[in-house]
């Protein structure tokens, strides 16, 4: 049975909503608890009391509901765009975070877990994996760099980071015969 989950406000430790635990993809038959959530139920607050999860306590206690609320602030802000280094560097996270995935995919903790592999001769095909996600990752890093440096030239327009990761090339999975590693 998928237990509940009751998520609370991280400022205020208000109640705010429910939703149902997802599995955990390692711990078979425990369920995922995401930041500012409980699995114990609130307390149900009757009128003029609001439900509050204490953290210190790790319990739910009713708190009366403020006589006044708190004045309502308007502002209005223009959002700044992004610089050059903080779009590379959201270019680059996207990057390896797509890295990581398949990797992931594969069973392996991420992509610098996978590459271990490549010099660990004892099991040949986590040797095999291990090489084809190294050599994958080096195309990879190089393909965004000529796309970057292309932006950079002004050559082309900047992509988003969905289409730079479109373009960029697919992992060819690990051959069918494994390399013999001489060494």
């Amino acid at each position: 049975m998928t237990p509940a989950i009751y998520h609370f406000d991280a400022a205020t430790g208000l109640y705010v909503g429910s939703g149902a635990a997802r599995p955990s993809p390692n711990e078979p038959g425990e369920f995922l608890l995401p930041a500012f959530s409980t699995f114990k139920q609130p307390i149900g607050a009757p009128a003029g009391k609001l439900d509050r999860f204490d953290v210190a306590a790790d319990a739910w206690t009713l708190i009366d509901v403020p006589s006044e609320p708190e004045p309502v602030v308007e502002t209005t802000s223009v959002p700044v765009p992004p610089t050059a280094e903080e779009r590379l560097n959201m270019f680059k996270a996207a990057v390896q975070q797509s890295l990581d995935d398949r990797a992931k995919l594969a069973g392996y903790d991420g992509i610098l877990s996978a590459i271990t592999y490549a010099d660990e001769p004892s099991v040949p095909k986590f040797q095999a994996e291990g090489l084809a996600f190294r050599a994958w990752r080096s195309v990879i890093w190089a393909a965004c760099y000529d796309i970057l440096a292309s932006v950079q030239a002004g050559e082309r327009e900047e992509p988003t980071l969905d289409a730079l990761l479109v373009e960029l090339p697919a992992f060819p999975g690990v051959p069918v015969e494994v390399p013999e590693v001489v060494g």
